[in-house]
């Protein structure tokens, strides 16, 4: 039997590798802190190299520790009015072995997505045996919570009966693992490794092993001989598009709604004809279906490929249609078509999942995008002539029913050559010489003398299949802001480390970093990171962590410093869709401290400046006295106090504690200080200017241009002599203020003094309100963002007028020469 495809997409090399770097690739990782991924079988076959990818997200500060820890990506739904409300989501990534003009290699690339409702009660948490915990165990996809690849027991005989088939399954639905990763469906891998092999595909010499079960099945392939498992993945149906069997998971479940693999885009070679022709988003395809018998629990689906085979083995030829999701709450074919009558960027159709059932209202994805992949070179993962990786703009599906699906994205990489033709190459030519010369390292008589050379040719590899997955997602429904309008993803990409270290992952950088909009589109501003990298790798604060925010620049795409929220016309006129109220430069704050700080309530009870006085400090040697401001205030003016017993006095004074703190010292005798503190000032706006001068000098200190003195204050300095603390400076040296200046005649013991004075940036400098921790703690915000959250759902931005371009960075990651996380967002009318 030969069943001839009628387009086959065949794979050349051996390191053809592709990464995915947005929406981020896991390449088979999760979480572990090594180089290389631990287990290149978890969930699909990735034919990469085992240092790439990324781990799956992280909500908090620390490593999770079980699956409520992980982040999933939250994107908006396209909707329903086709391109005027898309939602646009990037995908990026880099191909090893060249694509598009590049003449050394035939490839495509296809873009698929899997889909299923997001349903947090049926995460699988049990390990119960009963049907519910065994559809949850085996169909509910997740990114699992350890490295270890899903357990399955393979058929023992070869005819197995309906008794041993049940038996069987029983024992699968018990062995698999609720912390396990999980992307096709445990039924769908024994559908795939029950049914026979396409007969019709060429294997070279690749000697394609039989099964246990007396035939090649689909889990054998040219490029996969012995049949290897990784995940629930089909072999077969990886290595070829379009592949010619539904790819269906399971018996549809209306609650689960599983979709099958749906066709994004394909990037190739421009037959578009055929793709469309073939892909499973425009044509049913047909399954052998068996009787169930009573107890539905017998296996229904059969090993035959064709509808005359399929009659042989006693089922009947069934054909399935793809879809996106049913929609449960329509009964008649009339309320059906209404439903239809209101979208355009999807189809709803009325009519059977499967040809032997009644018509349901189904919604469909349209065909595939067809274009010709980018540019690149061979040997080489890197750019396009755009100066960018490779991309595809992928308008994410809309889903009518409003409910939030899980899905998983996966980019295929497929690289061939023409030293046979694809299209008229069968598996009647397997093992000839001649004319494909297609053998397993030849030597060939070059010279004609007998002596060959011999060519590295594997022919498992001659024409090859690569690809990279995301994490889990989440789709989810728009607001009613939203409707209407164009919603753009602008994430991060990459992670820690440099890029030796990273390769062939990459480092720190917004996707995309140089983005357009009209004035109406709208923005979300999202990014995963997580806790779990590789230890040692070069970045900013705690190690192991990605962290990122969102801040304005001060300046153009090529300088390096952010500019104060206080002076920012941007923000005016940027409001959150997605969090009501949230406006201006309050959120500012929020992107740039990942959602930590927030404007603090303004309690007009609470004066805008106080004076505190320290206790009088004890007897004995070393003496200080420290005089505390309150939280979210600075000192503006630091002095020695009053009151002290007869026959003491204050030798000086200095700051301390992040100019938070008065501290008054003295060699013996007791001590007071006070402080004069104020909550209205912008911290880092405020200058302590210190001055020295010599002994019986007169010292005459000035604010620097372009900023107001507040205060002035001498400095103690002391040292040890023979344990005894020498004070630098007598307490009858009195300061005098000036409006913009101060003085004093120094009058110290040691032969120089020293004075500090508060000076105050002039122009826009007073702060109202100040920030303090969305969680009502006491904990500042760390300057690295070490205790922000190492993923950020962020905000759906809505623009209040045309801005222009504005840049934006990242504080953290923007290291100049290292690194650069900077990006440009132009707002037009």
């Amino acid at each position: 039997m030969r069943i001839l495809v009628t387009f086959i997409a065949l794979v050349l090399a051996c390191s053809g590798d592709i990464f995915m770097t947005n929406p981020k690739g896991s390449n088979n990782r999760l979480n572990e802190e090594t180089n290389n991924r631990k287990n290149a079988a978890r969930l699909f076959d990735s034919q990469n190299n085992n240092k790439g990818g990324y781990n799956v997200g992280e909500k908090g500060v620390k490593k999770a520790t079980n699956y409520l820890g992980q982040y999933q990506m939250q994107y908006f739904e396209s909707g329903p009015k086709g391109n005027d409300d898309v939602s646009r989501l990037v995908v990026e990534w880099s191909n090893q072995h060249g694509c598009g003009a590049t003449p050394n290699v035939e490839c495509n690339v296809v873009v698929q997505y899997m889909c299923m409702n997001d349903l947090p009660g049926e995460y699988p948490k049990s390990t119960a045996n009963n049907d519910l915990e065994y559809k949850r165990r085996g169909s509910y996809m997740r990114d699992g919570v350890n490295t270890n690849t899903q357990d399955y027991i393979k058929e023992p005989e070869r005819d197995e009966t309906p008794e041993a088939f049940r038996a069987r399954m029983e024992a699968n639905n018990k062995k698999t693992d609720q912390n396990r990763g999980l992307h096709e469906s445990l039924e769908y891998y024994d559908m795939c490794r029950h049914r026979m092999s396409n007969y019709g595909l060429y294997h070279a010499d690749q000697n394609v092993n039989r099964d246990r079960i007396g035939y090649k099945s689909a889990r054998r392939t040219r490029q996969n001989r012995n049949g290897n498992r990784r995940g629930y993945e089909c072999p077969e149906e990886r290595d070829y598009y379009p592949y010619w069997h539904p790819t269906i998971q399971g018996n549809f479940d209306k609650d689960y709604q599983r979709t099958p693999w749906i066709d994004a885009g394909y990037l190739g070679d421009l037959n578009c004809g055929t793709v469309y022709k073939n892909s499973f988003n425009t044509v049913n395809k047909g399954m052998c279906v068996l009787p169930q018998g009573d107890n539905n629990k017998n296996r229904y689906y059969g090993k035959s490929i064709t509808s005359e085979d399929c009659a042989a083995e006693g089922g009947k030829w069934v054909m399935f249609e793809s879809f996106l999701e049913v929609l449960t709450d329509v009964q008649t074919e009339a309320e059906c078509k209404a439903r239809a009558a209101t979208v355009s960027s999807v189809q709803i159709v009325w009519k059977p999942l499967r040809s032997d059932m009644e018509p349901v209202c189904i919604v469909k994805a349209k065909g595939p995008i067809c274009k010709r992949a980018p540019t690149t070179r061979v040997n080489h993962l890197g750019n396009t002539p755009d100066l960018t990786a490779s991309r595809f703009d992928w308008n994410i599906p809309h889903f009518p029913s409003g409910d939030t699906k899980r899905c998983v994205l996966r980019v295929r990489y497929n690289i061939s050559t023409a030293d046979y033709d694809t299209f008229k190459t069968f598996s009647d030519q397997d093992y000839q010489v001649a004319p494909n010369r297609v053998t397993e390292d030849p030597d060939i008589d070059v010279f004609g003398d007998g002596v060959g050379l011999t060519l590295a040719l594997n022919t498992a590899q001659f024409g090859r299949t690569f690809q990279d997955r995301s994490h889990i997602f989440l789709v989810k429904e728009r607001t009613a802001e939203m409707a209407g309008k164009k919603l753009y993803n602008l994430n991060v990409r990459g992670q820690r480390g440099n890029i030796v270290q990273n390769y062939p992952s990459v480092e720190y950088d917004f996707i995309p970093d140089d983005l357009s909009v009209k004035k109406d589109d709208l923005v979300h501003v999202q990014w995963a990171g997580y806790n779990t990298n590789v230890p040692n790798r070069a970045g900013e604060g705690t190690d192991k962590t990605d962290r990122n925010n969102f801040v304005e620049m001060d300046g153009e795409i090529n300088t390096s410093y952010p500019k104060y929220v206080a002076d920012s016309k941007f923000w005016e006129n940027v409001e959150s869709v997605t969090t009501k109220g949230l406006a201006g430069k309050d959120l500012a704050i929020d992107l740039g401290s990942v959602g930590y700080l927030k404007y603090c309530d303004v309690d007009e009870t609470v004066p805008e400046e106080v004076e505190v006085t320290s206790p009088l400090s004890e007897k004995g040697d070393d003496k200080r006295a420290v005089a505390q401001c309150p939280s979210g205030y600075v000192v503006v003016d630091c002095r020695c106090g009053d009151g002290y017993p007869a026959g003491y006095e204050c030798d000086g004074v200095q700051l301390d504690q992040g100019r938070s703190q008065c501290v008054a010292v003295s060699a013996k005798n007791v001590v007071k200080a006070v402080a004069k503190c104020s909550r209205k000032y912008i911290p880092n706006k405020v200058l302590y200017s210190r001055k020295r001068v010599m002994r019986s000098e007169k010292m005459e200190h000035s604010c620097p241009s372009g900023y107001t003195m507040l205060g002035c204050f001498y400095h103690s300095h002391w040292r040890w002599h023979s344990r005894e603390p020498i004070a630098d400076v007598n307490a009858d040296a009195t300061v005098k203020m000036d409006g913009n200046s101060c003085s004093y005649l120094c009058t110290s013991r040691q032969p120089y003094c020293d004075a500090t004075a508060i000076c105050l940036a002039d122009g826009d400098n007073r702060w109202k309100r100040t920030t303090c921790p969305v969680d009502g703690s006491d904990t500042p915000l760390n300057g690295q963002l070490n205790n922000a959250p190492a993923s950020f759902f962020g905000h759906v931005l809505k623009f209040k007028k045309a801005v222009g371009k504005v840049t934006y960075m990242c504080t953290r990651n923007n290291n100049f020469t290292n690194r650069s996380q900077k990006g440009t967002l132009t707002v037009t009318a």
